[in-house]
């Protein structure tokens, strides 16, 4: 469930280039073995779709290539490759390949490291290793049969399926390019990886998602193997690095856009929009009305554009060209989105612009998440626009026949029936019912977090809610099998935030418990459980599960785990362990970059720090 009210800044204002992961570190000590450590930088880890894969080459005929597919979800991985020794060699050189992805999973780059080990030289080495693959003369192209063209896959839209021309099919890439020219279209070229988690995203969530596809038809649409030997002359071309990339390539060749990562949909959309307009801006700001009129097609699209391509500054223009911004983004969703996520802090009226997203918004859940975002900067017009949509939201419940959410067995269950919606609808009606909550609305968390765990069951096996008078029957946290914990860990998150605020503690439990025993050593839940104890002031349990959070917290989220563990130590008034807790945590180097998370956590446990100096 998107919790955060500032969700739509979130999905649009990322930057058009995502930040790269870091190529990680190889190190190697050689004994009788040769030892390969492969360390990814903090905030990033390695891809377990790709794997590594490492050559070991003794120059005198003897070849050793090792692939390794279990590579540690977090922190390094380590290989152990033997060393053949025979009288005339003099060494090894050794070659070691991989995947990295940023933690947040928005972009994943290949890398590679190549180095020599001397017989008699050094027992242990640090290689340096860079982005991208080996030298393409290194790669086999794949042998076999040529498998025929498939038919295209239709992904709804309109009535009409879209076609994808594929590198990997022989003659594609040549029929793309043809047809780009004899219909004036632009290609959308994805250069996707089968290993890269982000590529998988933007490809379910956007790429074959029907209610993009009349955008996605104004294109010729083109897949690229970033693996494939198939792949090399356009990547070179268009230097290609991170996955995934999508272009937007004229029929002439010439580059009019690269969206480097995955933003999400909203944002992706709006970029795509802007690419097909890209071409003509001059022309439009020639055509558009003089500051103070508006209403025409050139002033409309031009104060859209502005607003999708440029920075904030936009806003200053188009309050003296466009009187009505919200006109400008009438009815497209996405846009608004985009448009809301930009908004200066001072100089623009906000209402009008909020009021066309509320308007607009396709569901309760998306009209609510605006309402409560908006709401705080509407100052005096904050009760009105609340009132707005917050009827929204109780109309659609109505509609739905009612919510029935009820505390059973000394506050240890939450019980009930819900609509016999579809699961995205049920959950829809959860983001609506939580934003109903923080405005006020009595039992609206118990709702969202009954709609949930139906929204859980029903996604896992649909016939596993009881079916009472045509709705379904919810008892939490009985109704959450194992199979359905393990599957639904997303909507696991969402529903224990739900019962938080709903104040029922004693739900949480059992599930708690269940997500570490499934989810086995990792950071998320004995995090997550931390807190929840830390809430209920148990505090030698909270103290425990912060303690397992730390030790198998990694990067970033090792710092999260140690500022929680120092707050339960301060609790039980152990300030000295508190203390080291924090210092051992800022021992580690800080990132170089500027801009990563990382030290905005770095500066919370100082502040933590500088309090206990000052107390």
């Amino acid at each position: 469930m998107p919790l955060l009210p500032a969700l739509l800044a979130v999905l649009a204002a990322a930057p058009a280039y995502a930040g790269d992961p870091t190529p990680p570190t190889v190190r190697w000590t050689r004994a009788r073995v040769l030892t390969v450590e492969v360390e990814p930088a903090d905030g990033d880890h390695l891809s377990a779709d790709l794997g590594l894969k490492a050559v070991l080459d003794d120059g005198d005929g003897y070849l050793v290539e090792w692939n390794e597919p279990a590579v540690a979800s977090d922190g390094p991985t380590t290989l152990q490759l033997p060393l053949v020794r025979t009288r005339t060699s003099t060494g090894w050189a050794l070659a070691v390949s991989g995947g990295v992805c940023n933690d947040d999973e928005s972009i994943c780059l290949p890398f590679h490291a190549e180095f020599d080990i001397g017989r008699r030289g050094p027992r242990k080495g640090l290689a340096a290793a860079t982005a991208g693959r080996p030298a393409k003369g290194t790669v086999t192209p794949p042998t076999g049969p040529v498998l025929p063209p498939s038919p295209p896959r239709p992904t709804g839209g309109e009535g009409a399926g879209l076609t994808w021309h594929l590198s990997t099919r022989p003659g594609d890439l040549d029929r793309a390019w043809t047809l780009a020219r004899k219909t004036d279209k632009p290609l959308l070229v994805d250069v996707f990886a089968t290993w890269c988690p982000p590529c998988d995203r933007l490809r379910d969530e956007f790429l074959e998602d029907p209610a993009r596809a009349s955008l996605l038809a104004r294109f010729v649409l083109v897949k690229i193997d970033a693996d494939h030997p198939s792949s090399f002359e356009l990547k070179d071309r268009y230097a290609v690095g991170g996955y995934p990339t999508v272009l937007v390539v004229q029929p002439d060749g010439t580059l009019t856009d690269r969206l480097v990562g995955y933003a999400g949909p909203a944002a992706t959309a709006v970029r795509l929009q802007a690419a097909l307009r890209a071409a003509d801006t001059q022309a439009l700001r020639a055509a558009a009305k003089e500051p103070g009129e508006s209403g025409d097609t050139a002033t409309v699209e031009l104060a859209r554009r502005l607003v999708v391509e440029t920075d904030d500054a936009a806003w200053a223009v188009l309050t003296g060209r466009f009187g009505d911004l919200a006109a400008a983004f009438a009815g497209d969703w996405d846009a608004l989105q985009v448009a809301l996520s930009a908004l200066p802090d001072e100089g623009v009226d906000v209402g009008p612009l909020a009021a066309a997203a509320l308007a607009a918004a396709p569901t309760p859940g998306a009209a609510a998440s605006v309402g409560w975002s908006m709401g705080a900067r509407l100052g005096d017009g904050k009760a009105t626009w609340t009132a707005d949509w917050t009827a929204r939201v109780d109309a659609a419940v109505g509609a739905a026949g009612g919510v029935e959410a009820t505390p059973g067995r000394g506050d240890e269950q939450l019980l009930g029936s819900v609509p016999d919606l579809p699961t995205a609808a049920l959950e829809d009606l959860a983001d609506a019912l939580y934003y109903r909550g923080l405005a006020g609305g009595e039992g609206a968390f118990a709702q969202a977090a009954l709609l949930l765990g139906a929204a859980a069951i029903r996604e896992t096996d649909g016939e596993a809610l009881k079916n009472v008078d045509g709705r379904g029957w919810v008892v939490l946290p009985e109704g959450l099998s194992d199979p359905v914990l393990r599957a639904q860990e997303g909507r696991v998150h969402d529903l224990l935030s739900a019962l938080r605020k709903a104040e029922l503690p004693a739900v949480a439990p059992p599930i708690y418990e269940a997500m570490l025993r499934l989810h086995g050593e990792a950071f998320t839940w004995p995090y997550r459980y931390a807190g929840h104890l830390r809430d209920t002031e148990q505090w030698a349990a909270a103290e425990a599960q912060a303690r397992v959070a730390v030790e198998f917290g990694y990067g970033d989220n090792r710092l999260r785990a140690a500022g929680r563990l120092a707050e339960i130590l301060l609790a039980q008034e152990r300030a000295e362990e508190a203390r080291a807790v924090l210092t051992e945590a800022l021992s580690a180097p800080a990132p170089t970059l500027e801009g990563v998370r990382t030290h905005r956590y770095r500066a919370a446990l100082q502040t933590q720090l500088d309090a206990l100096a000052a107390g």
